[in-house]
């Protein structure tokens, strides 16, 4: 009992910060060094790790990957890639919606780190206007992005999930695909509906979605390199 409460105060002081708008890095940073404390860890092991974590190969790439993300997004904006990609899926049916919906989904489909640098800028751009708060973008985005995690055969954690019971990713793959199923109508009904139609959609689909492949090519690119040299 005296351990799942220790887990409880952590996870109230991690809300209450969020609540108050405090930096989440800071935050976690926080959450990490009171756990270790309430759980009677050493002071050095503590800062030992924590130099072994921000002095590995990983942690570097992680953080180079999102460098180079953030540096793309910022070229493709400022270069008008971005407008042209959001204008030529907002000519899908559907509009600003479907295009809230696809342009995330698109990039979920190669789970990558740092993804949600690359989708967060679109959505930023369909979703324009004082109506759309950050909070809601934010959930639009993480909804539309990871709906296919619990069957893409690609996602780390059927993978994993795989490794460990002993399944093919398949079969993980076939059994998860109704919350998949579940979750795209439910985005559709607590977000996307939210979504103003804007009447930009013609009733057309092959020659703007055709359009908009031909102006996400930067980023398909990036995600094929991920997927062929794992970054």
């Amino acid at each position: 009992m005296a351990e799942f409460l220790k887990l409880v105060v952590v996870f109230v002081l991690i809300i209450i910060g969020i609540r108050k708008k405090i930096f989440v890095g800071y935050i976690l940073f926080a959450a990490g060094l009171l756990t270790a404390v309430l759980y009677g860890a050493e002071f050095h092991p503590i800062i030992n790790s924590y130099r072994d974590l921000v002095l590995s190969a990983s942690f570097l790439k992680l953080y180079a990957i999102i460098i180079l993300i953030t540096f793309l997004g910022r070229i493709l904006k400022e270069i008008g890639y971005l407008d042209r990609l959001v204008a030529a899926s907002e000519n899908l049916v559907g509009g600003a919606r479907t295009a809230a919906g696809l342009l995330p989904g698109m990039i979920g489909l190669m789970p990558m780190p740092g993804g949600a640098l690359l989708s967060a800028p679109l959505i930023g751009q369909v979703l324009k206007g004082e109506k759309y708060r950050p909070e809601f973008k934010t959930v639009v985005n993480y909804w539309s992005r990871h709906v296919v995690e619990f069957c893409w055969p690609v996602y780390p954690g059927l993978v994993l999930s795989a490794a460990l019971t002993g399944l093919p990713v398949g079969t993980i793959s076939l059994l998860q695909m109704p919350m998949t199923v579940i979750m795209i109508p439910l985005g559709i009904i607590f977000f996307i509906r939210k979504i103003d139609v804007d009447n930009k959609g013609k009733g057309l689909f092959l020659e703007p979605f055709g359009s908009m492949i031909l102006r996400i090519w930067p980023i398909i690119l990036a995600i094929l390199l991920y997927a062929i040299f794992d970054l």
